[in-house]
């Protein structure tokens, strides 16, 4: 219920600008915001629209700006506006997030005197922005396509970046893109950390009470310092407090009435109209056009059940070498072809030894000497983790490729034990995946070199950890289980340094310090 500030539209400060008359100025506390419930709105909407004669047009300016009413009125288990909740597709990917790189390129209070560089104080000098633009290009063959789209070049395409471009930009490249080396200002930087760890948790698969008590914590601080820094209390700046960054102080109560942000968000939707569109011919009845298209394709999908004997025709080639597929550990894991028959080298042989003497609690000897080793093993492309995961790729089945616009999906994190037990987390670079037989037992392996590296996210500035790993150097070969893989990642370049981009923030929660 609080007031906001017109000035050609209407922005919703939770202070008003400095030197503003007495009579009307407010500041709010964003942590105790008078909030409407549903009672209210529907008194409201009942006192308003109750009479057939009322116009808000003709009444000059409308207190609530109602018309009509909704169509969602008349349920009584609709609850205004805890029903709605703030989508985070829009609000934060399509909204948000643009208009901070809009800040950061100068444009965001651009006039046409200014020749678009109103705010250098909190821009990101152009040289620098042609930095970001040569990282992203040199980094687009060593991000997976499991990632979703290609890099593309943020300070030449951003006018055009869809949300799930800006969604992987805030969640996955922005932290190592924008810290440092003259980029983004340091206090800047700590400021939009705080936004980048609270949509990280809001999408998270689970949530907690605790966790949406740190999104809520975080948001405010957000909202708060966003003011500090970019509206300035100034009411020249007063553009600046847009109602979608006030929104961000409702997102906690959006995820406590209806679950975390995966739940509610749009990306379905939007797909889902993507698919439909396409089934549109005929302009002028559009709506029987796209009924009757969705009814012929249910029908087409019904045929098997009505005519048992009918079947759907496929088109799928069946490979020449059948997939191996074998249940680890309760999961099931999958190589993929191509494959091919060959031998391990004494250096490949000598760390399956070593791998074999830690499994079965015994010397290299033992193993050397046994009888039942040898070195012949079926040479595999591409793995699919347990529960579709990812499908990871390695490097000799990348240096068989001739494309050159083929995607780097061969490093991985993967989870081992130490010799006191601990889970630790590493990452490595897979050279390939084989099958070997060992006394009577087939295991799915695979021959990885690993990766040192030194998380310095906290040190630099965020807000969590993950977010901005350096890779120091390359480390031993190893062979290992494929059930010690637990994800694919990709690798952004940054000047001459490389950064390891992780992915799920869920699968690093409050465990062992991982640098090594």
């Amino acid at each position: 219920m609080i007031n906001g500030i017109h000035e050609g539209h209407i922005y919703c400060p939770l202070r008003t600008p400095n030197g503003y008359p007495e009579q009307f100025a407010f500041n709010h506390d964003p942590a105790l915001l008078p909030l409407r419930d549903n009672a209210t709105y529907r008194r409201v909407a009942s006192e308003t629209l109750q009479h057939e004669a009322f116009n808000p047009l003709a009444q000059g300016r409308a207190e609530y700006g109602l018309a009509q009413y909704s169509v969602f009125y008349q349920l009584d288990t609709i609850d205004f506006p805890r029903s709605f909740p703030n989508d985070v597709m829009h609000l934060i990917f399509q909204n948000v997030v643009p208009k901070m790189v809009r800040w950061w390129t100068g444009e965001f209070l651009k006039t046409d005197e200014d020749d678009g560089r109103f705010d250098d104080e909190l821009a990101i000098p152009r040289p620098n922005w042609r930095l970001i633009r040569k990282d992203m290009e040199n980094s687009l063959r060593l991000i997976p396509s499991s990632y979703g789209k290609a890099l593309r070049n943020i300070s030449r395409y951003s006018g055009s970046f869809k949300a799930e471009e800006w969604s992987n930009f805030l969640l996955h490249y922005s932290s190592v893109l924008l810290h440092g080396r003259g980029r983004l200002r340091q206090d800047l930087f700590e400021h939009y950390g705080k936004l980048v760890a609270a949509i990280d948790i809001a999408i998270d698969y689970d949530l907690t009470t605790e966790q949406i008590n740190s999104i809520k914590t975080l948001l405010i601080e957000f909202v708060s310092d966003y003011e500090r820094l970019y509206y300035q209390y100034d009411l020249l700046r007063i553009s600046a407090c847009l109602p979608t960054f006030h929104l961000l102080l409702h997102l906690h109560e959006s995820i406590s009435d209806c679950g975390p942000a995966w739940v509610f968000w749009q990306f379905p939707c939007e797909r889902v109209c993507g698919m439909l569109k396409p089934m549109v011919r005929n302009r002028s009845m559009a709506n029987r056009n796209l009924s009757l298209a969705i009814l012929y394709r249910e029908q087409f999908n019904h045929l098997p059940f009505a005519t048992p004997s009918w079947t759907i025709p496929s088109f799928r080639l069946t490979p020449a070498y059948p997939h191996y597929t074998q249940g680890l550990d309760g999961h099931t894991y999958s190589f993929l072809h191509p494959r091919c028959d060959d031998k391990l080298s004494p250096e490949e042989a000598t760390h399956l030894v070593r791998y074999y003497a830690n499994l079965l609690q015994c010397t290299r000897q033992e193993i050397n000497l046994s009888g039942d080793f040898n070195c012949e093993i079926i040479k595999w492309a591409r793995c699919l983790l347990t529960g579709d995961v990812d499908g990871i790729s390695c490097q000799w089945n990348e240096s068989r490729r001739e494309s050159a616009n083929d995607r780097a999906s061969s490093v991985v994190r993967l989870s081992q034990l130490s010799d006191d037990g601990q889970s630790i987390t590493q990452y490595a670079n897979v050279i390939h995946f084989f099958l070997h037989n060992f006394r009577g037992v087939e295991r799915m392996l695979a021959y990885v070199q690993i990766y040192h590296f030194t998380d310095y996210s906290l040190q630099w500035g965020c807000a969590q950890k993950n977010k901005i790993i350096r890779l120091t150097r390359e480390g031993s070969m190893e062979v290992i289980s494929v059930t010690a893989l637990d994800e694919g990642i990709g690798i952004m370049k940054v000047a001459d340094t490389s950064y390891l981009i992780v992915r799920r923030r869920i699968l690093f929660d409050d465990g062992p310090d991982t640098s090594h």
